[in-house]
Order: structure tokens, then C-alpha cells, then sequence
């Protein structure tokens, strides 16, 4: 075993290239501070519309107009701050910057908390009628019907301006294990499967369970988990501080629990959820049997939680560079059009994605944005099979984005939760399907193994296993 320490990189050793270009967004920080202040000056703006806004029909629209812009800007100010944060969570700066948008969010909710009360007091019919009279109103047809179905949930203008207000200090318990889970925990240095001794990092851990040998493997869990044990009244405290935070919110809408409030905000009933955890209940039995085979193809005494990840094919885990992996993805999606393969091959030219795992970076990977950027990637790419997955996963999340803002103006633009995935997971599915005809043709059955093993892989993670927490967030609410 080398003595030599394997260290995460520190942000400025990352090359430009692997870096996500905020410049797109704000040239400078000086910019960012001139929209930061015409965001506050329009706060006062919008507080004034409690004047005005119900009187006529062309108040009701300017006001809903000045709405979407303010709403526009900020989520561009909060997009630059919040991926400014994520390069480096440590970073004093940026995180005074999230700081800043969170108060100034604060602000804004509370100035605007009386619109859909005062909204309320209209009658269907009355809103109908200012529709027909100015023609304009008609894109806002369907958050008036959605509005309209949330009358049981909507408070008065004075409590929900109260509520409004509370909303910083009800994030608050989630900023605070962000910043634990990203900055401050460290986890110490392991022996990985070369012999070396190398840094434990939420984007390693992986790799480390994806490990041959066994007792690399079973180190790293009982690492990465034996640091959280250590912590477990502060991580507790804060799990069970968001809790309340939801019941409470949900509460102080009248709903009957903070589930229906959650799947309400997609207009998802709440048998949906609960169905879909029985529904895969009984399914249990499909996973216990591949569970089965996983344990005999490892030749294990026992399968622990540290043998999930391993490949079942072995050693067939082949390096891949973040280059090739571009390539294979860009490919891959060809069934989805020339303009779709041209905007992924933009993502990569123009620097939408953030690549290489740094010090302090946030864990894992997601894709981030809003109307008036760019849908930016962030990833910790290490050069595996797995972390092509990553790409082209997150690549379909950022061209939902990119096409949904295309295709809608600013209030629709966004999509729900629940039909999030999708993109994503067939994006997954296009370049499995390509690598393994690349594979056949090769003639490589190790590798066609390796990547029907990891399909079904994915089945447990993203079927079973987000069903899982789905019902652990229901116990514990």
C-alpha cells in the first residue's frame, strides 16, 4: 500500500473547460447586485397592488404581468447565487449571496401574500367577466382555475402575509444540513481497491461500493455511515425539525396532513402516493428473488447493504472519459430528433455543465435553472461506466427544462415533480439501448452483462428503493 494521500481538488485546480460558465447568467457580480436592487425596488411596487389590483380588468392584468417579471428576475438572481454556492459550499461570499436572495425571497412572498386572497373574493363569474373584457387575462385562465381549487387552502391576506414571512426561518432546519452534509462533514482517508489511500467523498462512495473487494466495500459504508452516527442527535434534531416545519405549513393551510399538501402542490391525489407504495409492496417478491441472484452470483455467505452496487458481471468495468461519454450520449438520444441532439451538443460547447468533483462541491448530481438561463448540469464525474448514466440522466432533466421554457411562456414554464422523471429515466434507457447494440456488435457479452445488470440495477434504485423512502417520509410525517 502507498503512503501516498489521494486529496479532492480544490475548486481553482479544476480546469475552466470542466467548469459549468455562470458568466452566462452575470457577466460580473456587480450585475447580479443591479437586479438584486431593481428586485427590491419592485417589491415596493407590488405591495401597492393591494390597492389596485381587483378594480378593473386592466389592473388585474398589469398586476399579474409585474408579477411574472419580478418572479422572472428573481429566480435568475437566486439560479446565478445558489450555483455560485454549489461550486463551493464553504465559500463565504456565495453563501452570503443565498443568504441575501433567501431574505429578499422572504420579502417578496410576503409582499405578494395578499394577491390570491384578495383573488378570492371575486366570484368565478366576475373573473370571467374581466377575462372577456381584456383578452390579455386569458393566458392566467389556468391559474384562476387552479386558484379556484385551492380556495379551501388560501388564509387571509394578514395570515398568509404572516406565513409568508415565516417561510425563511421554516427553511432554515434544510439550509442548516445542507451546509453540515456539504461543508463541514469531512470523512477521513480509506484504502480504495489499488492499494492507495484516498479521501472518502459523497462522490466517491460509490465508486468504493462498486469495489470488487469486499472489504473495501464493507470499510467505506461503515465509513461514510459511521460519520453521520457520530452526529446522529444534530441529524436527527434537524430530520425532525423539517418535520414539524411540514405538518406545521400544512396545518396552517388546512390540510388533514402534510402528505395531502405535498401531492397537492402537483394537483397528485393522495391515493396516488399511498397506492404506489402498495403497489410495489406487492411487488416485494421480484425484488427479494433478484436480490437472491445477486447473492449467489457474488458468492456470498450473506448479501449486505455494501454488496448492492458491486457489478455482478465482475470485472468488466471498463474506464470511460467524460469525452467518450459525451459522445456515446449525444448519440444515443438520436431517436429523439436533429434539434434535440443539437441543443445536448450546445450544453456541452457552451459549458452548461459543471463536471469534476472539487472540494466543498455539492454531493451528487442535478440539473438547475430558470427561465432566464440556461439549464445548468452539475455532476462529480469519476471515469466510469456509471457516470455516463449520471450524464445522460441529468441531460434529460435540463432538456425538459430547455424545451418546456421554449414551448411556454414564463408562467407555465415549469413542470411538476411527478412527471419529472420521465425525461430523465428515458434518456437512461436510449443510451443503455446503444451501448449494448455497440456491445453486440462488438461482441463483448461481458459488457452487454454488465449493462442489462445495471438496467435492472436501476429498477431497484429508482422503483423500489424511492418507494422506500416514499414510505419512510410517510412514517415519519
Amino acid at each position: 500500500m502507498t503512503n501516498q494521500t489521494l486529496q479532492t481538488p480544490t475548486r481553482d485546480q479544476i480546469p475552466v473547460e470542466m467548469t459549468w460558465d455562470l458568466t452566462l447568467v452575470y457577466a460580473d457580480i456587480a450585475l447580479w447586485q443591479d437586479d438584486f436592487a431593481k428586485v427590491e425596488s419592485q417589491i415596493e411596487q407590488l405591495t401597492e397592488l393591494e390597492k389596485s389590483l381587483t378594480q378593473d380588468a386592466k389592473s388585474l392584468l398589469a398586476g399579474l404581468k409585474l408579477c411574472d417579471e419580478v418572479s422572472e428576475l428573481f429566480y435568475k438572481l437566486y439560479t446565478y447565487a445558489h450555483l455560485r454556492q454549489c461550486e463551493d459550499n464553504a465559500n463565504s461570499q456565495s453563501q452570503s449571496m443565498v443568504g441575501k436572495l433567501e431574505l429578499l425571497g422572504t420579502r417578496l412572498m410576503s409582499a405578494t401574500a395578499f394577491m390570491e386572497p384578495l383573488l378570492l373574493e371575486l366570484s368565478p363569474e366576475q373573473i370571467e367577466s374581466m377575462m372577456a373584457k381584456e383578452t390579455g387575462l386569458q393566458l392566467y385562465r389556468r391559474y384562476f382555475d387552479r386558484l379556484n381549487e385551492k380556495r379551501a387552502h388560501v388564509r387571509s391576506g394578514e395570515i398568509e402575509h404572516l406565513l409568508a414571512g415565516a417561510s425563511d426561518a421554516l427553511g432554515a432546519v434544510g439550509n442548516a444540513f445542507n451546509f453540515f452534509d456539504n461543508a463541514d462533514l469531512k470523512f477521513p482517508s480509506i484504502p480504495n481497491d489499488k492499494g492507495e489511500t484516498e479521501q472518502l467523498t459523497h462522490g466517491n462512495y460509490i465508486e468504493f461500493l462498486q469495489s470488487n473487494n469486499r472489504e473495501v466495500r464493507e470499510n467505506a459504508f461503515r465509513t461514510m455511515h459511521g460519520e453521520f452516527y457520530k452526529w446522529r442527535n444534530t441529524v436527527g434534531a434537524l430530520l425532525s425539525g423539517n418535520v414539524h416545519s411540514h405538518i406545521f405549513t400544512a396545518k396552517a393551510h388546512h390540510y388533514d396532513s402534510a402528505l395531502e399538501a405535498a401531492v397537492d402542490r402537483n394537483e397528485v391525489p393522495v391515493d396516488v402516493y399511498t397506492n404506489l407504495i402498495s403497489a410495489v409492496r406487492e411487488r416485494l417478491p421480484v425484488l427479494h428473488r433478484y436480490l437472491r441472484f445477486r447473492k449467489k452470483r457474488l458468492n456470498l455467505p450473506e448479501l449486505q447493504m455494501w454488496d448492492l452496487y458491486v457489478p455482478l458481471a465482475g470485472e468488466v468495468e471498463r474506464p470511460l472519459s467524460y469525452t467518450d461519454a459525451q459522445q456515446k450520449v449525444l448519440l444515443s438520444v438520436a431517436p429523439l430528433g436533429k434539434e434535440y441532439g443539437e441543443i445536448v451538443q450546445k450544453s456541452f460547447d457552451s459549458r452548461w455543465i459543471d463536471v469534476l468533483e472539487n472540494e466543498g462541491k455539492t454531493s451528487g448530481a442535478f440539473s438547475d435553472g430558470s427561465f432566464a438561463t440556461p439549464p445548468y448540469m452539475l455532476l462529480n464525474w469519476k471515469d466510469k461506466l456509471h457516470s455516463a448514466f449520471t450524464l445522460a440522466h441529468e441531460m434529460g432533466h435540463s432538456l425538459h427544462s430547455y424545451f418546456s421554457r421554449k414551448n411556454q411562456p414564463f408562467p407555465y414554464s415549469d413542470y411538476t415533480i411527478f412527471v419529472a422523471e420521465v425525461a430523465s429515466t428515458l434518456n437512461e434507457a436510449l443510451l443503455t439501448n446503444y451501448m449494448v447494440e455497440e456491445a453486440k456488435t462488438a461482441g463483448d457479452k461481458e459488457l452487454q452483462f454488465y449493462l442489462l445488470n445495471e438496467y435492472a440495477e436501476r429498477f431497484r434504485a429508482t422503483l423500489y428503493r424511492q418507494t422506500l423512502f416514499a414510505e419512510f417520509e410517510l412514517f415519519i410525517h
